[in-house]
């Protein structure tokens, strides 16, 4: 992956072992962007609430895929099928990151 940065008008390789760190200073890493996961090749789903408003949904990654983290919670809004926000968690459990997804 290579970044750009305007300020001093250069791009520079980011090594994969910088790839979990932060982007640019955000809550964003590195793979975020780069998305080397995908959902429905390395993780499990189940579905674990409903309500007449929304799924959740939860993720939990497959032996051989490569991740920090140990589950990922997806509510889903039911009217139009978009995810509203996504729960990043660690393996003791804690809720580490959450992305809030808008709709225009």
């Amino acid at each position: 992956m290579w970044n750009y940065f305007p300020k001093i008008d250069k791009t520079i390789k980011v090594p994969s072992s910088m790839m979990m760190g932060s982007w640019m200073g955000s809550d964003f890493t590195n793979d975020d962007l780069v998305k080397e996961n995908t959902y429905q090749n390395d993780f499990t789903a189940k579905l674990t609430a409903e309500s007449d408003a929304e799924y959740i949904i939860e993720l939990k990654p497959k032996k051989e895929t490569v991740t920090v983290w140990d589950k990922i919670t997806v509510r889903i809004s039911k009217p139009d099928l978009l995810p509203t926000d996504q729960t990043f968690f660690n393996e003791s459990g804690e809720a580490k990151k959450k992305t809030y997804i808008f709709k225009c």
